[in-house]
C-alpha cells in the first residue's frame, strides 16, 4: 500500500481536478463558486504536493497527473482567458 501511495494520490488529484466540472455540469448550488475558485485548486495543490513528497518513482513516471491542472483551475484559467481577451481587444 506504501509503495503505490504516490498513484493512489494522483488518482486523488484527477477525482479533485473533476469536481469543477461537475459543478459547471450540474449549475448553480450554494457553495459551488467558492469550490471551483478555492476548495478545488488547494486540494489539488495539496494531494500533488503530497504525491511529490512521498514518490517512490520518477516524475516521468507520473506525468499523467499534470494534465489534471487545468481542470482544477477552471475559474482561475477563465478569469485569465477573459482579462486577456480585454486587453488584446
Amino acid at each position: 500500500m506504501k509503495a503505490k501511495l504516490d498513484i493512489l494520490l494522483g488518482a486523488a488529484a484527477w477525482l479533485i481536478a473533476s469536481v469543477p466540472l461537475l459543478f459547471e455540469w450540474i449549475g448553480p448550488q450554494r457553495y459551488g463558486f467558492e469550490i471551483r475558485l478555492y476548495v478545488a485548486p488547494a486540494l489539488w495543490c495539496c494531494a500533488v504536493v503530497a504525491m511529490m513528497a512521498v514518490r517512490r518513482r520518477h516524475m516521468k513516471k507520473l506525468w499523467w497527473v499534470w494534465p489534471s491542472a487545468p481542470f482544477a483551475f477552471l475559474i482561475w484559467l477563465a478569469g485569465m482567458i477573459v482579462s486577456i481577451g480585454s486587453v488584446m481587444r
